[in-house]
């Protein structure tokens, strides 16, 4: 596959940023893709329609022999809700597991109680057994009925991320309260702005916010079909959008270089 990034441009990608673009992919295929439009690093899932579930052994495999940038894998055993039985549980056990022992970077993982309330006591258990990977929290945490006293409770588990929408739909409505709970984690967790950004809003989200650094995208657009014309059942998917991603990851590196400039 061909590089869509110019040298310049691929070489401002592999220095060492404050600011990251993950992207979130349904495949291989994707994960590619999202890399060479300039991803920091991807979030590795399946099922995207149901929000994410958590692919394949292969796929983590191949991904990680043939991709140099971090991969976080969803652990999620099925769609729906965020409350797992203890068979799921042991089904997340296991493939953090399988995770840890290709190498991943990190997993993604969130669990819920009846109530709303984050599940501290499984969450724990797959923390401890996610180490030494990191672990971020996803956008359960949007679901939780008090999110500082939830965020006190990720920081106390060992969180290393929360990717989060500040509880509205659309990050860009957001940026206010995911500035409130990057103040409150401070150095302990960094908050992963997500919701909806796109490159047509990513520089006024920029201009709103002093203390997010990360932001996540799962921009993406119909993927070519072979073989439509004779198909009798549907063969549609997403793909990642590279042209989008491309253009957020620009805007990304000239804002911080703009940054570093005021800075010194």
């Amino acid at each position: 596959m061909a590089t869509l990034f110019s040298n310049n441009l691929s070489s401002l990608q592999m220095m060492n940023h404050r600011y990251q673009l993950e992207v979130c992919v349904n495949s291989f295929q994707s994960a590619w893709i999202a890399w060479q439009a300039g991803a920091d690093r991807i979030e590795l899932c399946d099922n995207l329609y149901v929000g994410g579930t958590t692919p394949s052994l292969g796929t983590i495999q191949q991904v990680k022999l043939k991709l140099p940038i971090p991969v976080f894998v969803m652990i999620r055993p099925r769609g729906g809700d965020f409350c797992y039985s203890e068979e799921e549980i042991e089904i997340m056990k296991s493939d953090i597991r399988w995770c840890k022992q290709l190498g991943c970077e990190g997993v993604v993982l969130g669990l819920l109680q009846e109530n709303g309330n984050i599940d501290t006591q499984h969450c724990r258990e797959l923390v401890e057994l996610a180490w030494p990977m990191e672990v971020t929290f996803h956008r359960a945490f949007d679901l939780t009925p008090e999110p500082e006293i939830a965020l006190k409770q990720i920081l106390d588990i060992g969180f290393n991320y929360l990717l989060s929408s500040g509880r509205h739909a659309q990050a860009l409505a957001g940026i206010s309260h995911l500035e409130k709970l990057q103040k409150q984690a401070g150095e302990a967790l960094q908050i992963i702005a997500a919701g909806g950004i796109r490159s047509n809003h990513f520089s006024t989200l920029l201009q709103q916010t002093s203390q997010i650094r990360f932001f996540h995208t799962g921009a993406s657009i119909s993927s070519p079909i072979r073989h439509l014309h004779q198909s009798i059942f549907s063969l549609t998917d997403q793909i990642v959008d590279a042209q989008e991603i491309q253009a957020m990851k620009q805007i990304l590196l000239e804002w911080e270089m703009h940054s570093q400039m005021n800075e010194e």
